[in-house]
């Protein structure tokens, strides 16, 4: 099973990790996040992998030839965490065994960006981490895995960042695993909530 790994300079470098250089196909970084390009480029070759920088939609030029890179790369599945650019559709239905998220809270509650900031502003007693496929909407996709996470009183965004960063490898490496067997779960997420 090959993995494109689609991240910022954190989260490209721990997800790729927990793939294993053996699976990993390359790298995409988003074109809004520019400084992170250079160290994403390193890091794709000191594993001898390519690196994307994902296009903005409006270069049409680029988005096609980005589109002609992703299918020659011929992925069998995108993992997509720490994040910041939209996947279309006809880039997140290329992998046979579909594109998945990392994301760090609870769905459907939390869907969207700067979530361990909204759940502190809300003064929710528990978080988590959610692992579900990409479909068209934000964070809408069905779930795989889900995992919750106390917060304490004294937490902030940055200390729930360290304790999620605990409990979502073993999760990854959980539904890594089920997509390579073809017998992953999926959970529709409920409309309300």
């Amino acid at each position: 099973m090959k993995v494109l790994v689609w991240g910022d300079s954190i989260g490209a470098e721990k997800t790729a990790e927990i793939v294993g250089s053996s699976r990993l196909a390359g790298i995409v970084g988003a074109a809004n996040r520019p400084s992170d390009c250079p160290a994403l480029e390193n890091f794709a070759r000191r594993h001898g992998v390519p690196f994307f920088i994902q296009p903005f939609r409006r270069d049409e030029t680029s988005c096609q030839e980005f589109t002609t890179n992703l299918r020659r790369l011929g992925a069998d599945v995108f993992l997509v965490y720490s994040y910041s650019m939209i996947l279309p559709k006809d880039w997140f239905a290329l992998p046979p065994l579909g594109t998945v998220n990392v994301h760090c809270a609870l769905l459907p509650q939390y869907r969207g960006a700067n979530t361990l900031n909204w759940v502190l502003v809300n003064g929710e007693a528990e978080t988590g981490v959610t692992i579900h496929f990409i479909d068209e909407g934000v964070d809408t996709g069905d779930i795989i895995l889900q995992r919750r996470q106390a917060i304490a009183l004294d937490d902030t965004a940055l200390t729930l960042r360290s304790k999620l960063a605990t409990v979502w490898p073993d999760m990854l490496t959980q539904v890594l695993a089920w997509l390579e067997g073809g017998v992953c779960p999926r959970h529709p997420q409920p409309e309300r909530g």
